[in-house]
């Protein structure tokens, strides 16, 4: 039986046109490490996420609107406590992990032995709380009583979670892509039949229980994963001497876990404001489905910007020159936007028909998937600059950034919740996250590539343009033109928003140089 390398591989799913700018990354060690991490992630998450999507829609189908709502809510309680429970020791494990795990490996045991042990304590501590107020949230904040025993369920969620977390962050901080990759594709696939059973058999109460199951086994599969790849790494994982590393508490985590703790309860605070509405748990239903296709719409540029991480900090410890960190910087942004942008526009102009497939009801919610897939774009533009920031250790930074956003966010909801419902939410988060991004290129502009903040505000003015296209038409005009409109971001993105080298590979591929020029 034949086999294939990487390399054969990406050649086979790789467009003509897009091969000549690949094998341009694959002949930089930069490039290289970024295209082969984000290929492993690429190809299980996709599979995972088309499960995720799929089980999505019949699990809303399933509760109907109302209940889908309700579903949504209680996993945002549970991700805002979770922010704390974390304590944000995935970043912290990956950015020091990758930094020392050649140079100080005795150093990046104890490392992850803190991340380890941290998260455990603060995850069962949060997850605790959870539990004990949950009657008070159910019955005072979600004006749902019946929501109780959910949340007690979540609580469970939580913990699994932050141990979660930080095993992710250390196998980014090994580099280990391939190995996440098949984690990941297991993971999807044992999360599908466990969802879509449990909602059948035992309701909205059976999908609680197949979330925990589900997070259970991935940190199993995660347990057994890390232990390989820190003893490929001769790292010794034991607990003696973790305090010695405390001091990462301070100066690295805490300001990432402000930051969450910022962006989090504002984020539900805003959620609670929608169900607490006329028809706010209808409405919950739809944003939620909507943000199921935001999810999508990101993987891509998420994953670029978690392989970015690692590249960025071993690069900056080994005393990697500005070009490699420009490089890494360019080439994440230059993928993230030339795939996003059309397949953005493919979801806005279909957006009726995305929402029907959800069950009655959900159609009405077009105005909503529109502004949280205008969010995404919003998300997308700056996706590189909080890897770039977090390598430098410009944690207080990012904590700023989170505050600016969910004042912004917050705000909006608030004055817009009332009116527009769902849509308030959706539209605040994009207006948010396109004022932040103009603020942190402008922050880190000497650490950015040329010409790159030129790229960056028409990439800003093309997103507008699309959401307020898509608003524009009618239903049925919108539907025709989603091809048209896919074809022409396409274009703009190639030619006007990604790195010019790209658009040079491009170029020559549609317009071979003849024998004389050459």
């Amino acid at each position: 039986m034949p086999t294939f390398t990487l390399k054969q591989t990406l050649d086979c799913f790789t467009p003509a046109f897009l091969r000549g700018y690949r094998q341009r990354l694959d002949s930089s060690h930069v490039g290289s490490r970024l295209v082969h991490g984000a290929f492993w992630s690429l190809m299980a998450t996709v599979f995972a996420r088309s499960l995720g999507l799929l089980s999505s829609i019949i699990v809303a189908r399933l509760l109907g609107k109302q209940g889908y709502g309700q579903l949504g809510i209680i996993q945002s309680t549970v991700e805002m406590f979770g922010i704390v429970g974390g304590f944000s020791m995935g970043i912290t494990a990956t950015k020091h992990v990758a930094e020392l795990r050649k140079n100080d490996p005795s150093r990046a045991g104890r490392i992850i032995s803190l991340c380890s042990l941290v998260s455990w304590v603060t995850g069962a501590i949060m997850a605790v709380a959870l539990a004990l107020l949950a009657p008070w949230l159910a019955t005072r904040t979600l004006n749902a009583p019946h929501l109780m025993p959910l949340l007690r369920i979540g609580s469970l969620l939580l913990l699994l979670a932050a141990i979660n977390g930080a095993q992710v962050g250390v196998l980014a901080g090994f580099e280990a892509f391939r190995v996440r990759a098949r984690i990941t594709l297991i993971a999807g696939i044992i999360n599908f039949p466990l969802m879509v059973a449990g909602v059948y058999f035992a309701g909205i109460l059976g999908a609680a229980w197949a979330l925990v199951a589900s997070a259970a086994a991935n940190c199993l599969l995660n347990f057994f994963a890390l232990r390989n790849e820190a003893r490929v790494a001769r790292i010794s994982l034991t607990y003696k001497g973790w305090y010695k590393e405390r001091s990462l508490l301070w100066s690295f985590s805490a300001p990432a876990v402000l930051s969450g703790i910022v962006y989090a309860p504002i984020v539900w605070t805003a959620n609670v404001l929608l169900v607490n509405q006329s028809q706010g748990y209808g409405q919950m239903g739809v944003y939620n489905a909507a943000r199921q296709w935001q999810n999508a719409l990101l993987l891509l540029p998420n994953i670029f910007a978690s392989v970015a991480l690692p590249v960025f900090s071993s690069s900056i410890a080994s005393g990697g020159t500005t070009q490699d960190y420009q490089k890494t910087f360019r080439i994440s942004h230059s993928v993230a936007v030339v795939v996003t942008f059309p397949l953005c526009a493919a979801l806005m102009f279909s957006g009726e028909w995305l929402l029907r497939m959800y069950g009655k009801g959900f159609s009405e919610g077009v105005p909503v998937i529109i502004g949280v897939l205008l969010a995404a774009l919003m998300q997308c533009i700056g996706v590189t600059s909080g890897p770039a920031i977090q390598a430098k250790g410009k944690m207080w930074i990012g904590l700023g950034y989170n505050l600016g956003w969910g004042c912004l966010y917050l705000a909006g909801s608030a004055l817009l919740v009332g009116r527009f419902g769902a849509a308030a939410l959706a539209f605040s988060a994009a207006f948010a996250y396109a004022v932040n991004a103009i603020w942190l290129f402008w922050y880190i502009r000497e650490d950015l590539p040329p010409g790159f903040l030129a790229r960056a505000n028409k990439a800003l003015l093309t997103a507008l343009l699309l959401s307020v296209t898509a608003l524009a038409l009618p239903a049925t005009l919108r539907l025709v033109m989603a091809v048209p409109a896919t074809l022409v971001s396409g274009f703009i993105a190639v030619f006007a928003l990604a790195d010019p080298g790209w658009r040079e590979s491009v170029r020559k591929r549609i317009h071979p140089p003849t024998n004389a020029a050459r």
